[in-house]
């Protein structure tokens, strides 16, 4: 009488997966050589005789058997007849893509394998489904990692990539929008689905599928609206602040995203008109996350956002005052490195786009609305004003370059506009304290004699002089027209006036008017008796006319005829 014995094939696939594992070594081997750390490489060396065996395989022949084996087990849950119950469904799919990962990761030849052949995506289908439909099973987490680490392991070679554009065409039962595209699509809306409707338990597993959209997006010739969509998604949510301050990591998932969009415009930009529709139509969210940005890179260069303090030190160290210079005593690292920048390529690039952004809101177009203004600005006065502070390299750059006048301009936009706005008051400090700043310095005083040929909207007369003749017609504007709370900057806006006067070789005859017009006001008695310390805008006022007489006197004409004109004051 004969007996068979029935080998349950789910027992026999998870046997095989453990007699593949590393761990399965000879355990009668001294504790000496169990503490000696396992050999990483596949081959001869391997103490495990199962995974000895697997790496020596490199037959056509036999990977062509593995793969298609491998295909036909995973496909079997996706097999859709009309007679209900007619295909036999497989329960080990889970030690079927432990198989496959041990495959691939033991013998790279079958790995290259798979991917010269057209039947890896006859892999990467069922793995998508099997992840789509255990996104929401903490009992199945297992199932997600090792379905995420093959889909990671194969888009580390470029053959993945491509294959991903051949058009998909089956339709397996998933809940997922109705597309037409290319298994490039499915992949990316899978993950869309993971990431928005998965437990928090996946949330590690986010880098890895970002990770995986970032190594095949060179070679995604094109996307279809629907997964243009889903990764616009994905950044409008990875990029919002609640999300980017929940976590100190967070952040890496938008660099992921930006790589990728990167990767598609710069390398498939013919193919992806409907990325590229996308991204202008949501352009929003890229400002939002530029404007967040740029805060907090504010926040970073201050100087008390250490990046750790010793708790443990004594109370005699944390009495001492903080450093104040930059370089590499400097405990804020952010900081430490701005100080180091020093070549002059690296200047200039800093110094045009602090240009282009802060003169984005005076541009002027024939049709309205065609370009899009920041809202930004008075974070990016900050940065310019940090990088001044703390590079003093950069700001001799800025001095000596002719682009200083493009930032002096927009600065004293801003001033104007928001004179006599209380809530923009830290607008006003920031950029009266960045024009003191440069004042300080020869080669400013030179740079405003250039003639000032480009028109703003600003309300203030017309006249045909230099940047300087603008800069006082602003001040005096300010100062006639401004809020009470503004008063405190009368010091620092004439003191400004004073630096520069010496090197002023012409003024107009509307800014003289200006000077001589802001001296009858402080000079009144009214104004000096008010308070304790006004004349000394009186003195600020004496001092610009006698540089500019004294330096200045052949080009002054103007200025010399308006103070003979009231010289009764």
């Amino acid at each position: 009488m004969s007996y068979y014995l029935r080998v349950d094939p789910i027992v026999t696939y998870r046997l095989l997966c453990l007699f593949i594992s590393f761990s399965s070594i000879d355990q009668s081997s001294s504790t000496t050589s169990l503490n000696k750390p396992f050999p990483t490489a596949s081959g001869d060396e391997c103490p495990n005789l199962f995974i000895n065996y697997l790496s020596r395989i490199h037959r056509d022949d036999d990977f062509n058997i593995l793969l298609k084996g491998f295909c036909r087990l995973l496909n079997n849950p996706l097999i859709q007849t009309y007679l209900p119950g007619s295909c036999k469904k497989i329960g080990f799919y889970q030690e079927l893509l432990i198989l496959f990962w041990k495959f691939c990761d033991r013998n790279k030849k079958f790995l290259y394998h798979a991917l010269k052949s057209s039947e890896i995506l006859d892999l990467v289908v069922p793995i998508l489904y099997f992840l789509n439909d255990a996104r929401s099973d903490t009992s199945r987490i297992g199932l997600m990692h090792i379905g995420v680490f093959i889909l990671l392991l194969l888009s580390g070679e470029r053959n993945f990539g491509v294959r991903l554009n051949k058009p998909y065409a089956t339709r397996i039962p998933m809940d997922i929008p109705v597309f037409t595209g290319t298994h490039a699509d499915l992949l990316i809306i899978v993950f869309h689905k993971i990431i928005v409707s998965a437990h928090q338990r996946l949330q590690p597993l986010y880098d890895c599928l970002l990770t995986i959209i970032v190594n095949i997006s060179p070679y995604l010739k094109t996307l279809s609206m629907v997964s243009s969509n889903k990764l616009l998604h994905l950044f409008e949510a990875f990029s919002s602040p609640w999300f980017l301050l929940a976590a100190s990591d967070n952040h890496h998932l938008v660099f992921f995203l930006l790589e990728a969009f990167n990767n598609l415009i710069q390398y498939q930009f013919d193919g992806n008109a409907n990325l590229i529709y996308t991204i202008i139509r949501k352009r929003q969210v890229f400002f939002s996350l530029i404007e967040v940005a740029a805060q907090l890179l504010c926040i970073t260069l201050d100087n008390s956002s250490f990046s750790s303090i010793d708790q443990s030190s004594s109370t005699t160290s944390l009495n001492k005052p903080f450093p104040t210079a930059s370089g590499d005593e400097c405990p804020n690292l952010f900081i430490n490195y701005l100080s180091r920048i020093h070549r002059d390529d690296d200047f200039n690039i800093l110094l045009k786009g602090f240009c282009r952004l802060l003169n984005n809101p005076l541009i002027q177009t024939y049709l309205p609305g065609s370009c899009k203004k920041i809202g930004f600005y008075q974070e990016l006065l900050i940065l310019f004003w940090k990088f001044c502070d703390r590079n003093k390299k950069f700001l001799y750059h800025a001095l000596k370059s002719s682009e200083i006048l493009d930032l002096v301009v927009p600065i004293l936009y801003f001033l104007n506009d928001a004179r006599s706005d209380t809530s923009r008051i830290g607008l006003m400090h920031i950029g009266v304290f960045i024009l003191l700043l440069l004042s300080g310095e020869r080669n400013f005083g030179v740079r405003l004699n250039k003639p000032y040929a480009t028109r703003i909207p600003m309300d203030i007369p017309v006249f045909t002089g230099t940047h300087a003749d603008l800069l006082i017609i602003v001040f005096h504007k300010i100062i006639v027209s401004a809020h009470q709370r503004l008063q405190p900057l009368y010091d620092c806006l004439l003191t400004i006036i004073v630096n520069i006067s010496p090197y002023l070789k012409t003024l107009s005859m509307v800014s003289s008017n200006k000077l001589l017009h802001l001296f009858e006001a402080f000079s009144s008695p009214w104004f000096l008796l008010a308070a304790s310390d006004n004349h000394h805008l009186v003195f600020f006022l004496l001092e610009a006319f006698n540089n500019l007489i004294q330096y200045q006197f052949d080009g002054n004409a103007n200025l010399i005829y308006t103070i003979i004109r009231k010289r009764k004051l």
